[in-house]
Parts: structure tokens; sequence; C-alpha cells
């Protein structure tokens, strides 16, 4: 009875939801405005808060028109690069303050960190501690989500990512912020007046 709670508790465990971390540089040199990005990102990761953002993965099926290695058009309108993005999974354990996703995680685990240390990790065999190991999760929800919270914390509207390493579990994003430009609006011309008789 015993190994099986023991065993339901390290599965459970698994399940614990770390937040990935982040980097991103613009393309102008402007590091209050990346920590700014990165930032928000932070505040927002748990509940991403995005507006009209497209995510695409980089190959030609996606619409990208590359010339000369510079990306140029997206589906025939044209783009700037606002700046370059890495989210990377991460794997944590009570050692450390780890950024859980959950508040009530946090407010849990925390405590513990300073036990694990004062007792030279004999705290890790509590079984309290079995609920503080996680890491981020690895589904392409989850990824996607970040990726367009990234691309909306920045200020563009389209995230053009390489994920890696597997194709259906992810540990890592790489890719660029870009702005579709919005075409010129066409000028109105004035109506002809009608020559209608009374």
């Amino acid at each position: 009875m015993r190994l099986t709670l023991v065993a339901a508790l390290l599965g459970s465990a698994a399940c614990v939801n770390i937040a990935p971390g982040v980097k991103f540089r613009s393309v102008e040199v402007r590091p209050m405005d990346d920590e700014r990005v990165v930032d928000d990102f932070e505040n927002h990761r748990a509940k991403p808060v995005f507006g009209a953002v497209v995510v695409v993965e980089n190959d030609e099926a996606a619409g990208l028109d590359v010339v000369d290695g510079t990306l140029k058009q997206f589906r025939g309108q044209d783009v700037e690069m606002v700046g370059t993005f890495t989210i990377e999974g991460e794997y944590h354990s009570p050692f450390y303050p780890s950024d859980y996703l959950s508040t009530a995680r946090k407010v849990f685990c925390w405590p513990q960190v300073p036990l694990t240390w004062v007792t030279l990790g004999i705290w890790l065999i509590i079984p309290t501690s079995y609920f503080c190991w996680g890491k981020t999760p690895d589904d392409r929800d989850h990824w996607i989500a970040w990726v367009k919270q990234i691309v909306d914390s920045a200020g563009g509207n389209l995230g053009v990512v390489t994920f890696g390493p597997k194709k259906n579990s992810f540990d890592e994003a790489k890719g660029y912020v870009m702005r579709v430009k919005a075409p010129a609006p066409a000028s109105v011309q004035p109506a002809a007046p009608s020559s209608a008789t009374p």
C-alpha cells in the first residue's frame, strides 16, 4: 500500500508545470525594450493574452518569400523584422525556487527549498517534496500559445518559429518576431456627379 502511494505521488509530480525561460533581442539594440518584452512575456506566460498573432513554422509551405536569406513577404504582404526569440523548456527540483505556472504550487513548494538546503538534501525523501519536481509542458498547444505571447509582447503580429527537438514533443522554440505591414489604402476617388434630369 505504501509503495503504491509513493508511486502515485511520483506520477503526479511529473505533471507539475514549470514556466519556460525566454530570451528576446530586438533588431535595433534596445536593451531596455528587450527587458520590457521579456517582463511582459513572463507576466502573461501562465495565462497567455495575445491579440491577432499568426504563427508559422519555418518552411516554404507557410507562404514565406525569402530573398537572399531575408524574409521579404508573407502571403504576398511585406514584412519587417522586429527581433529574435528563444523559448526554452526547463526542469526543476526542490533545490531552488522554481517558476511554477500555478501560484498555489509556488506557495506550497518555495518554503521547501530552505528545508532541502538545511537538511542537506534529506528533505527530498519526504513525500511533500515529490510535488515540487517538475518540467515545462511539452505539448504543442502550450508552445504555440507561448510563441504567440512573445510575438504579441514584442509588438509583432507574425511569429516564424522552429520547434525542437522532436516533431510532437517540444522543449525549445527559436524564431523571429515579424510585423506584417498593412497595404497602403487605395486613394478614394470622389463620386462623379449624376446627370439625372428632373
